[in-house]
């Protein structure tokens, strides 16, 4: 990464506040695309040939239509989009463009992305069965968890946590790099040691902080270290293979794309791909696939990782802002437009963007990446990004 990337990028937080309208809107229109949608009754009976030949020919269709989106959406230049689709029983998976721009290497499903605050939605989940197993309450607070951690100003509890509604100040405003190795107190302190937004619970306000401190509580309560946690809880159950937490480790394993600085003044796109992930941590260290986080948020929605109890409290939401569409739940982003309700929450990391979302119903989910950074999008692009996750959320009928 150049000087000059890396001096933009450590102003550039997990998913940025002064992005969240933006994010929210486009998800909006994610939903008002999914309202007219009728629901797909797919037949993949094999017994009946004419019916399976007729699904093979859907399935072929549906999965040209999700490229030619992604081929749109590239044209804007953008280097490259991966998207995973579910409508019913149909899955597709599509990508376009470039996942190396320097070597030309073109992306596939299988490309590996930085998934930014993705990552907070498998937090809250681990510590959301720690609820369910009795092992800690929503309503413990961080001095009973992590004694000592923070200034003893007023009380915040581990449900103000998830739901960002702690008044803690959001570390990654005030990094000073994202190439050092930071550890999770440090990361913490940063926040701390500054003035609280405002007293906890009286209102929204995203903040990394939040879900550092739940990494650290994961593992104060079960004596493991969040990794471990992870890996035996999600990762290894559901068999998410290209699915890691890295700690301190620069580069993306496995096949990765790389992701890019857009729109830069000299015309260049500057690879902001190697930095240290320890800066993000729980709140958004997270590598996977598109293919891999569908298949973790449709677990998840469905009710195979959280019982009943738990799941329900996720969904208990507190407004983000005034825009009464949009909503933020223990680790989940709930938006509605025309009675119809997605679930789900969006990354955002130096060089990469994701968008994971379900609908009430769980029969449509769209899991969109691409390997620019959103923060130097330029306005066609996000109205791209918009469009063509609505565009996503229909289907070939």
């Amino acid at each position: 990464m150049s000087e000059h990337s890396s001096q933009r990028s450590m102003r550039q937080r997990v998913v940025p506040g002064r992005r969240m309208a933006v994010l929210g809107a486009m998800v909006t229109a994610c939903a008002v695309g999914l309202s007219g949608t009728p629901a797909l009754a797919a037949d993949t009976d094999t017994r009946r040939p004419v019916a399976a030949a007729s699904t093979a020919a859907s399935v072929a269709k549906e999965q040209e239509r999700v490229r030619a989106v992604l081929e749109h959406l590239v044209a804007k230049k953008i280097p490259g989009a991966v998207a995973t689709v579910r409508h019913g029983d149909q899955v597709s998976h599509a990508a376009a463009g470039l996942a190396d721009v320097e070597s030309g290497q073109e992306m596939t499903p299988k490309h590996h992305f930085r998934v930014g605050s993705n990552t907070k939605v498998f937090t809250a989940t681990v510590v959301l069965q720690l609820v369910g197993e009795n092992r800690l309450s929503l309503d413990d607070s961080v001095e009973k968890l992590l004694p000592g951690t923070l200034r003893d100003i007023e009380r915040i509890t581990v449900r103000q946590l998830l739901n960002h509604t702690s008044g803690l100040d959001d570390y990654a405003n005030h990094l000073t790099s994202m190439q050092r190795t930071y550890r999770p107190h440090e990361l913490v302190a940063m926040a701390d040691e500054r003035e609280r937004l405002f007293v906890p619970g009286a209102r929204w306000e995203y903040s990394n902080t939040n879900y550092v401190l739940l990494g650290m509580i994961v593992e104060a309560v079960s004596g493991r270290s969040f990794t471990e946690e992870l890996h035996r809880r999600i990762i290894v159950p559901l068999r998410l293979h290209d699915t890691r937490l890295p700690l301190t480790t620069s580069r993306i394993q496995g096949r990765y794309a790389h992701g890019y600085l857009l729109n830069s003044p000299d015309g260049t796109l500057p690879d902001e791909t190697v930095e240290n992930p320890s800066w993000a941590w729980t709140a958004g260290a997270m590598t996977s696939t598109t293919t891999d986080l569908a298949r973790f948020q449709r677990a998840l929605l469905g009710g195979d990782l959280l019982k009943p109890e738990q799941l329900a409290q996720m969904k208990e939401t507190v407004p983000m802002g005034a825009d009464p569409t949009r909503s933020y739940g223990l680790g989940l982003m709930r938006n509605t437009a025309d009675g119809t309700t997605l679930w789900g929450h969006n990354g955002q990391i130096p060089g990469y963007f994701t968008a994971a979302f379900t609908s009430e119903d769980g029969r449509h989910q769209v899991v969109l990446a691409v390997n620019g950074n959103p923060n130097s999008f330029n306005q066609l692009q996000f109205l791209g990004i918009r469009d063509a996750m609505a565009e996503l959320f229909e289907h070939s009928s």
